[in-house]
C-alpha cells in the first residue's frame, strides 16, 4: 500500500508574539476539527489562548503537497489577553454547503460564513440569537441537512439547552428554535445527522446524571423527539468526566 501524506501547519512566526520566535508555543493542535468534500480538506488548529494564533487549514484535494489556504479568526489580536478566539475549537463545528463554509466559534457565541471560491473575502457573522442567554456556547455543533437545506446549530449552555434550525439557503431568517424537552442545560452538546433523523445530545447536569439523547425527524423538526435514557448514572454531578 501507498504511504499516507503527511499534513503538517507550519505557520510564520508572530512578532507580536507573548513568546518572541514561536507561534504557537503550546503547539498547533491540527485536526481538532476536520471536514472533507469533494475538492477539499478543511483542518483547524484548535487553538483559542491569546498567545497563540487561531487558524483553520484549507487543503485543495486536488494537490495536498501544495501550501494550504491559511485562515484566521476575524477578531483574533495578537497578545490582546482575550480568550476564546477560536475556529472550530471542537469536533462538529466545520461544515459546507455549496460554497458555503461554516465555522464554529462557541466561546464568542457565534459562527462564520466563508465563500469557499473565494476565501480571501472576510466571512458572514452569525450571532447568537438568543439574547436571553448571552452565554450560551451557541454553536458548540453545527450540522448541515442537505435533504432540507438546513443548518442545525446547538447551543446547551444557557438556561435551557437548545437548537436553532437556519434556513440555508436564507441564513439572515429568524431560526426556528428548538427547546430541551426537560428545559435544562446540556441539551445540544453534540449533533449529528443522517438520513432525515437529527440526533441530539444532552449532558445532564444534575446528580445523579442520567445522559440522554434525542432523535428528531427532520421532516417534522417540531413533533416530539424520540428518547433515549442512560440509567447508568456513573458519575456524580455536572456532568464529570
Amino acid at each position: 500500500s501507498a504511504d499516507p501524506i503527511i499534513l503538517t501547519a507550519n505557520g510564520t512566526t508572530d512578532p507580536n508574539n507573548l513568546y518572541p520566535g514561536f507561534d504557537n508555543p503550546w503547539g498547533e493542535g491540527l485536526g481538532k476539527s476536520i471536514h472533507v468534500t469533494e475538492t477539499h480538506l478543511f483542518a483547524s488548529n484548535g487553538m483559542s489562548h491569546y498567545f497563540s494564533v487561531p487558524r483553520l487549514y484549507v487543503w485543495d484535494l486536488s494537490d495536498l503537497s501544495a501550501a494550504p489556504t491559511v485562515l484566521t479568526e476575524p477578531d483574533w489580536v495578537s497578545g490582546s489577553g482575550t480568550t476564546g478566539h477560536a475556529l472550530g475549537y471542537e469536533p462538529e463545528q466545520i461544515q459546507t454547503y455549496g460554497n458555503n463554509l461554516f465555522v464554529s466559534s462557541h466561546k464568542k457565541n457565534q459562527f462564520y460564513v466563508y465563500d469557499i471560491s473565494d476565501l480571501s473575502q472576510a466571512p458572514t457573522v452569525i450571532s447568537n440569537p438568543d439574547a436571553g442567554n448571552t452565554n450560551n456556547h451557541f454553536g458548540k455543533s453545527i450540522q448541515v441537512d442537505e435533504d432540507s437545506k438546513k443548518l442545525y446549530v446547538s447551543a446547551p449552555n444557557g438556561t435551557s439547552g437548545k437548537f436553532f434550525v437556519y434556513d440555508l439557503e436564507n441564513l439572515q431568517t429568524a431560526p426556528i428554535e428548538i427547546v430541551s424537552p426537560t428545559s435544562t442545560r446540556g441539551f445540544g452538546v453534540s449533533l449529528n445527522y443522517f438520513g432525515n433523523k437529527l440526533v441530539v445530545g444532552d449532558k445532564d447536569q444534575t446528580s445523579p446524571r442520567y445522559d440522554s439523547i434525542y432523535v428528531y425527524d427532520t421532516l417534522n423538526i417540531n413533533s416530539t423527539p424520540t428518547h433515549y435514557l442512560d440509567t447508568n448514572t456513573g458519575y456524580g454531578n455536572n456532568g464529570s468526566e
